[in-house]
């Protein structure tokens, strides 16, 4: 079995990954994904980051109040 994505679903979220084949079945243009999926992985990677720095921001507070 191959593993992909599904071109309806794709096309949705973003058109420009989609192609329509010569027999009409939508298709993926698997190569153009990568900077996009790349760029994701560092936005949630940001985002961990800055979530990260804001829970050590609170547990220090909460270890100054005794809370922990």
């Amino acid at each position: 079995r191959d593993i992909g994505f599904i071109a309806q679903e794709v096309q949705d979220i973003v058109p420009e990954l989609v192609f329509e084949g010569r027999d009409g079945y939508l298709g993926v243009k698997y190569g153009n994904t990568v900077a996009l999926l790349t760029e994701a992985i560092q936005q949630q990677n940001n985002l961990i980051q800055e979530y990260d720095s804001q829970l050590q921001v609170i547990e220090e507070r909460a270890k100054e109040k005794g809370l922990i």
